[in-house]
This record gives C-alpha cells, sequence and structure tokens, in this order.
C-alpha cells in the first residue's frame, strides 16, 4: 500500500517533467532551428558565423516562398474546379482570393511569431470567426474555402 502512494506520485512527475523539458527543447529548435547547423559549419570551414546565417536564413526564406507559391496553385486548381462544378461562381472564386491574401496578411505566420500558446490560440479563434463571417456573408460554404485558409481540404473544420 505504501508502494503504490510512493509510485505513483513518482510517475506522473516523471512523465510532466519530461514533457516540459522536451517542449522547451522544441521551443528552442523552431526559434531557430539552423543556429546550430550555422555554428558548426562556421567552426568547420571557419567562416564567419553570421555569413553563413545569413546564407541559411535566405535558403530558409526562398524555400517558404517556393511551398508559398505551390500552395497558390493547387488553391487556384481546386478553386477553378469549384467554379466548373457549378459550387461557387467566378466571382466567389476571386473574392477567396483575395480574401486568402488579405487573412494571409492580417494573421500571417509572422504575427504568430513571439506570441504566447494563449495569444496564438486567441488569434487562431479570431481568425476562424472572421472567416466564417466573411463566407456566411459571400454566400459560400466554409468547406470551399479548404487549405489555403486553415480549413482540412474542404472537410469543414480547422486543421489542429
Amino acid at each position: 500500500m505504501i508502494r503504490k502512494r510512493f509510485i505513483l506520485p513518482v510517475v506522473l512527475t516523471t512523465v510532466l517533467g519530461g514533457a516540459v523539458i522536451g517542449t522547451n527543447k522544441i521551443q528552442a529548435y523552431n526559434a531557430n532551428p539552423f543556429a546550430d547547423l550555422a555554428q558548426m559549419i562556421s567552426q568547420k570551414f571557419g567562416v564567419d558565423q553570421t555569413k553563413v546565417q545569413a546564407v541559411l536564413d535566405q535558403y530558409k526564406a526562398e524555400e517558404q516562398q517556393k511551398r508559398q507559391a505551390e500552395m497558390e496553385t493547387k488553391m487556384e486548381t481546386r478553386l477553378s474546379q469549384l467554379v466548373t462544378e457549378g459550387k461557387i461562381t467566378a466571382g466567389q472564386k476571386q473574392a477567396i482570393i483575395d480574401e486568402h491574401n488579405l487573412i494571409q496578411t492580417k494573421y500571417g505566420l509572422l504575427n504568430m511569431q513571439g506570441k504566447t500558446p494563449a495569444e496564438r490560440k486567441t488569434l487562431m479563434e479570431q481568425r476562424k470567426a472572421d472567416i466564417e463571417a466573411w463566407a456566411k456573408a459571400q454566400g459560400i460554404v466554409v468547406q470551399y474555402l479548404g487549405f489555403g485558409f486553415g480549413f482540412d481540404g474542404g472537410r469543414g473544420g480547422f486543421r489542429r
């Protein structure tokens, strides 16, 4: 009986401690995932670490631009298909594209940096409410907005 009272708190403390440590490591990595790589390259080749970091940052930015372009192409194709199927009009398609660009500016990834998890959650909830209100005002079914707005491929809910 005494062992059971002792074991449960020890196990819970160990599990919670591991979760906190793991979360801190993930947050540190996400802050600048290339920092260790830049330092390693700098030391290995005798190059100024700030120059290496600048190259890595440029690479990261270019990759993000490529991914963004691919996503926009996919969204354009999907919306064109919805127009062809008669689910939305060409005017609604353009309105969706325009609103997508506005939402990206207002709630884009850069606006999330430096925010606490609670602040991010609040922003995401506001984003969802803004999008749903806009879609309703436009007479557009929310599911048609798809991944370009953070919805899960037209199945109706937000990705989690």
